[in-house]
Protein backbone atom coordinates (compact mmCIF):
# COMPACT_ATOMS: atom_id res chain seq x y z
CA UNK A 1 0.00 0.00 0.00
CA UNK A 2 0.91 3.44 -0.48
CA UNK A 3 1.61 3.83 3.28
CA UNK A 4 4.07 0.82 3.60
CA UNK A 5 6.07 2.07 0.71
CA UNK A 6 6.25 5.71 2.56
CA UNK A 7 7.65 3.91 5.59
CA UNK A 8 10.09 2.27 3.88
CA UNK A 9 11.45 5.48 2.64
CA UNK A 10 14.56 5.78 5.14
CA UNK A 11 18.01 7.06 4.13
CA UNK A 12 21.09 5.02 3.43
CA UNK A 13 23.97 4.53 5.85
CA UNK A 14 25.68 7.89 6.33
CA UNK A 15 28.56 6.97 4.48
CA UNK A 16 26.90 6.75 1.12
CA UNK A 17 25.07 9.85 1.79
CA UNK A 18 28.97 12.03 2.69
CA UNK A 19 30.41 10.00 -0.37
CA UNK A 20 27.79 11.84 -2.65
CA UNK A 21 27.82 15.05 -0.81
CA UNK A 22 31.94 14.99 -1.57
CA UNK A 23 31.66 14.39 -5.25
CA UNK A 24 32.42 10.30 -4.54
CA UNK A 25 29.75 9.66 -6.96
CA UNK A 26 28.76 12.36 -8.32
CA UNK A 27 30.44 15.78 -9.24
CA UNK A 28 29.40 19.34 -7.87
CA UNK A 29 19.82 15.46 -22.15
CA UNK A 30 21.24 15.56 -25.52
CA UNK A 31 23.64 12.66 -26.52
CA UNK A 32 27.21 11.51 -26.32
CA UNK A 33 28.99 9.14 -28.08
CA UNK A 34 26.57 6.00 -26.69
CA UNK A 35 28.64 2.42 -27.24
CA UNK A 36 26.86 0.33 -29.62
CA UNK A 37 27.90 -2.54 -28.21
CA UNK A 38 28.74 -3.54 -24.78
CA UNK A 39 28.20 -6.37 -22.04
CA UNK A 40 25.01 -4.91 -21.68
CA UNK A 41 23.54 -4.61 -24.85
CA UNK A 42 24.78 -7.82 -25.07
CA UNK A 43 22.86 -9.38 -22.70
CA UNK A 44 19.86 -7.26 -23.99
CA UNK A 45 20.23 -9.31 -27.22
CA UNK A 46 20.35 -12.29 -25.60
CA UNK A 47 17.39 -12.53 -23.36
CA UNK A 48 15.40 -11.34 -26.42
CA UNK A 49 16.10 -14.93 -27.47
CA UNK A 50 16.11 -14.48 -31.80
CA UNK A 51 17.24 -11.49 -34.16
CA UNK A 52 14.03 -11.39 -34.83
CA UNK A 53 12.47 -10.60 -31.62
CA UNK A 54 15.49 -8.32 -30.99
CA UNK A 55 14.58 -5.92 -34.29
CA UNK A 56 10.93 -6.05 -33.32
CA UNK A 57 12.34 -4.55 -29.34
CA UNK A 58 13.80 -1.88 -30.94
CA UNK A 59 11.00 -0.67 -33.12
CA UNK A 60 9.23 -0.36 -29.87
CA UNK A 61 10.75 2.82 -30.12
CA UNK A 62 9.06 5.69 -31.18
CA UNK A 63 11.06 8.92 -29.79
CA UNK A 64 12.45 10.92 -32.77
CA UNK A 65 15.14 12.25 -30.60
CA UNK A 66 16.70 8.88 -30.21
CA UNK A 67 16.07 7.56 -33.78
CA UNK A 68 19.35 5.75 -35.41
CA UNK A 69 20.15 4.62 -32.06
CA UNK A 70 19.41 1.01 -30.24
CA UNK A 71 17.21 1.73 -27.15
CA UNK A 72 15.74 -1.11 -25.16
CA UNK A 73 14.70 -1.76 -21.78
CA UNK A 74 14.76 -5.23 -20.13
CA UNK A 75 13.20 -6.30 -16.64
CA UNK A 76 15.61 -7.30 -13.93
CA UNK A 77 15.49 -9.45 -11.07
CA UNK A 78 17.34 -7.91 -8.53
CA UNK A 79 19.03 -3.96 -8.73
CA UNK A 80 22.42 -3.20 -10.05
CA UNK A 81 24.48 -0.58 -10.86
CA UNK A 82 23.25 1.48 -13.82
CA UNK A 83 19.62 -0.17 -13.49
CA UNK A 84 16.75 2.08 -14.01
CA UNK A 85 13.29 2.19 -11.51
CA UNK A 86 10.30 2.53 -12.39
CA UNK A 87 7.64 3.57 -9.42
CA UNK A 88 4.51 1.39 -9.52
CA UNK A 89 1.46 3.42 -9.82
CA UNK A 90 -0.39 4.41 -6.77
CA UNK A 91 2.30 3.22 -4.26
CA UNK A 92 3.30 7.03 -2.88
CA UNK A 93 1.15 9.03 -0.54
CA UNK A 94 0.97 12.50 -1.25
CA UNK A 95 3.45 13.89 0.65
CA UNK A 96 5.76 11.65 -1.62
CA UNK A 97 4.24 12.75 -5.14
CA UNK A 98 7.87 13.52 -6.55
CA UNK A 99 8.06 9.38 -6.63
CA UNK A 100 4.84 9.04 -8.61
CA UNK A 101 5.46 7.33 -11.78
CA UNK A 102 9.37 8.41 -11.08
CA UNK A 103 12.39 6.89 -12.89
CA UNK A 104 15.64 6.49 -10.94
CA UNK A 105 18.71 6.16 -12.26
CA UNK A 106 20.86 3.61 -9.43
CA UNK A 107 24.17 5.46 -9.47
CA UNK A 108 25.61 2.87 -6.78
CA UNK A 109 24.33 -0.43 -5.73
CA UNK A 110 26.83 -2.16 -3.07
CA UNK A 111 26.21 -3.54 0.55
CA UNK A 112 26.46 -0.14 1.60
CA UNK A 113 23.08 0.60 0.03
CA UNK A 114 21.95 1.85 -2.91
CA UNK A 115 22.13 5.94 -4.37
CA UNK A 116 20.26 7.38 -8.05
CA UNK A 117 18.59 10.04 -8.90
CA UNK A 118 15.22 10.89 -9.98
CA UNK A 119 15.50 11.73 -14.16
CA UNK A 120 12.22 13.25 -14.77
CA UNK A 121 11.83 15.72 -12.14
CA UNK A 122 12.80 18.54 -13.89
CA UNK A 123 12.07 21.92 -11.86
CA UNK A 124 11.93 25.35 -12.67
CA UNK A 125 14.97 26.60 -12.03
CA UNK A 126 18.61 26.71 -14.21
CA UNK A 127 21.80 25.85 -12.50
CA UNK A 128 23.31 29.07 -12.68
CA UNK A 129 19.70 30.29 -10.27
CA UNK A 130 21.46 27.92 -7.76
CA UNK A 131 25.17 27.79 -7.72
CA UNK A 132 27.90 29.65 -8.93
CA UNK A 133 28.55 27.81 -12.01
CA UNK A 134 30.85 28.39 -15.22
CA UNK A 135 28.58 30.55 -17.23
CA UNK A 136 28.73 27.81 -20.14
CA UNK A 137 26.33 25.67 -17.80
CA UNK A 138 24.53 28.79 -16.26
CA UNK A 139 21.08 27.69 -18.35
CA UNK A 140 21.27 24.04 -18.13
CA UNK A 141 17.68 22.82 -16.28
CA UNK A 142 18.29 21.88 -12.52
CA UNK A 143 16.20 18.54 -11.75
CA UNK A 144 15.18 17.06 -8.15
CA UNK A 145 17.22 14.55 -7.30
CA UNK A 146 15.22 12.65 -5.04
CA UNK A 147 15.08 13.46 -0.64
CA UNK A 148 18.78 12.65 0.65
CA UNK A 149 21.34 14.92 0.83
CA UNK A 150 20.88 18.46 1.20
CA UNK A 151 20.19 21.26 -0.98
CA UNK A 152 23.85 22.57 -1.20
CA UNK A 153 24.79 19.12 -3.00
CA UNK A 154 24.25 19.06 -6.94
CA UNK A 155 24.59 15.86 -9.14
CA UNK A 156 26.32 15.47 -12.67
CA UNK A 157 24.93 13.06 -15.23
CA UNK A 158 26.87 13.06 -18.32
CA UNK A 159 28.02 10.89 -21.52
CA UNK A 160 31.29 12.37 -21.63
CA UNK A 161 34.23 10.12 -20.24
CA UNK A 162 37.13 12.49 -21.29
CA UNK A 163 35.81 15.02 -18.85
CA UNK A 164 38.39 15.17 -15.71
CA UNK A 165 37.46 12.90 -12.82
CA UNK A 166 34.42 11.58 -14.80
CA UNK A 167 33.44 8.30 -13.70
CA UNK A 168 31.90 5.77 -15.10
CA UNK A 169 28.70 4.06 -14.38
CA UNK A 170 27.44 1.95 -17.35
CA UNK A 171 29.16 2.12 -20.71
CA UNK A 172 28.33 5.84 -22.25
CA UNK A 173 27.16 7.11 -18.66
CA UNK A 174 29.31 8.76 -16.32
CA UNK A 175 29.17 10.68 -13.19
CA UNK A 176 30.93 13.19 -11.58
CA UNK A 177 33.69 15.40 -13.26
CA UNK A 178 35.31 19.01 -12.71
CA UNK A 179 32.31 21.03 -14.09
CA UNK A 180 35.24 23.75 -14.77
CA UNK A 181 36.58 21.43 -17.31
CA UNK A 182 33.06 20.30 -18.65
CA UNK A 183 32.91 24.22 -19.40
CA UNK A 184 35.92 24.24 -21.25
CA UNK A 185 35.06 21.55 -23.54
CA UNK A 186 31.85 23.18 -24.42
CA UNK A 187 33.73 26.42 -24.85
CA UNK A 188 36.53 24.50 -27.46
CA UNK A 189 32.98 22.53 -29.43
CA UNK A 190 33.69 19.42 -27.89
CA UNK A 191 30.26 19.25 -25.99
CA UNK A 192 27.00 20.58 -25.77
CA UNK A 193 25.47 22.18 -22.67
CA UNK A 194 22.71 19.74 -23.01
CA UNK A 195 24.59 16.81 -22.47
CA UNK A 196 25.24 17.43 -18.62
CA UNK A 197 22.43 16.97 -16.48
CA UNK A 198 22.19 18.28 -12.61
CA UNK A 199 20.14 17.41 -9.92
CA UNK A 200 20.21 18.59 -6.20
CA UNK A 201 19.47 16.01 -3.80
CA UNK A 202 19.13 12.08 -4.40
CA UNK A 203 17.69 9.27 -3.54
CA UNK A 204 18.87 6.93 -1.12
CA UNK A 205 18.26 3.08 0.32
CA UNK A 206 20.20 1.04 2.96
CA UNK A 207 20.91 -2.32 2.72
CA UNK A 208 18.43 -4.81 1.69
CA UNK A 209 16.35 -1.95 1.39
CA UNK A 210 15.94 -1.53 -2.25
CA UNK A 211 15.55 -5.20 -2.91
CA UNK A 212 12.52 -5.74 -0.43
CA UNK A 213 10.98 -3.08 -1.81
CA UNK A 214 11.21 -4.46 -5.52
CA UNK A 215 9.97 -7.69 -3.71
CA UNK A 216 7.07 -5.86 -2.52
CA UNK A 217 5.93 -4.67 -6.13
CA UNK A 218 6.65 -0.86 -5.29
CA UNK A 219 9.14 -1.00 -8.41
CA UNK A 220 10.08 -2.53 -11.49
CA UNK A 221 13.87 -2.89 -11.63
CA UNK A 222 15.00 -2.45 -15.46
CA UNK A 223 18.36 -2.37 -17.85
CA UNK A 224 17.78 0.17 -20.00
CA UNK A 225 19.97 1.60 -22.94
CA UNK A 226 22.00 4.33 -22.26
CA UNK A 227 20.25 6.69 -24.67
CA UNK A 228 17.32 6.41 -22.42
CA UNK A 229 19.39 7.54 -19.18
CA UNK A 230 20.90 10.57 -21.07
CA UNK A 231 17.53 11.84 -23.05
CA UNK A 232 16.20 15.58 -21.83
CA UNK A 233 13.49 15.14 -19.36
CA UNK A 234 11.85 18.75 -20.69
CA UNK A 235 8.46 19.42 -22.33
CA UNK A 236 8.40 15.62 -23.26
CA UNK A 237 5.41 14.59 -25.95
CA UNK A 238 5.15 11.59 -23.50
CA UNK A 239 6.57 11.09 -20.12
CA UNK A 240 9.85 9.26 -19.39
CA UNK A 241 8.18 6.93 -17.85
CA UNK A 242 5.71 5.97 -19.80
CA UNK A 243 8.44 5.74 -22.62
CA UNK A 244 10.09 3.08 -20.90
CA UNK A 245 7.03 0.58 -19.64
CA UNK A 246 6.45 1.10 -23.79
CA UNK A 247 9.85 0.13 -24.70
CA UNK A 248 9.24 -3.34 -21.81
CA UNK A 249 6.66 -4.21 -24.43
CA UNK A 250 3.54 -6.55 -23.02
CA UNK A 251 1.73 -5.81 -19.92
CA UNK A 252 4.17 -2.67 -19.25
CA UNK A 253 2.77 -0.96 -22.28
CA UNK A 254 -0.62 -1.66 -21.13
CA UNK A 255 -0.22 -0.52 -17.73
CA UNK A 256 1.45 2.60 -18.82
CA UNK A 257 -1.36 3.63 -21.06
CA UNK A 258 -3.90 2.69 -18.24
CA UNK A 259 -2.50 4.68 -15.26
CA UNK A 260 -0.49 7.30 -16.92
CA UNK A 261 -0.31 10.72 -14.22
CA UNK A 262 -1.82 13.93 -15.08
CA UNK A 263 0.83 15.88 -16.37
CA UNK A 264 0.86 17.65 -12.83
CA UNK A 265 2.62 15.84 -11.49
CA UNK A 266 5.24 15.07 -14.25
CA UNK A 267 7.59 17.98 -12.78
CA UNK A 268 9.08 19.01 -9.69
CA UNK A 269 6.94 22.14 -8.82
CA UNK A 270 9.08 24.85 -7.38
CA UNK A 271 6.91 26.30 -4.84
CA UNK A 272 6.91 23.31 -3.28
CA UNK A 273 7.85 22.85 0.30
CA UNK A 274 10.44 20.70 -0.87
CA UNK A 275 12.54 24.23 -2.22
CA UNK A 276 11.41 26.12 1.19
CA UNK A 277 13.93 26.57 3.62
Amino acid sequence: SPGAASGWRQPPPQCLVDTMASGGFFGGGGLGSVPKDCWRTRRARKLAGTEEAWQRQLLRNRNPELEGIETWAHVLDRPEKGCVLLAQPRMFSSDQSYFVQSVIFVAEHNPDGTIGVILNRPTDYKLGEVADVPVELANVELHFGGDVGNRGTLQMIHPCGDVKNAKEVIPGVFTSGDVFDAANRIRLGFARPAQFRFFVQAAGWSPGQLQAEIDAGVWHCVATSPSVVLKRCWRLPKSLWQEVMELLGDQYAIAAERDMAPISLQTANSDSDDWDD
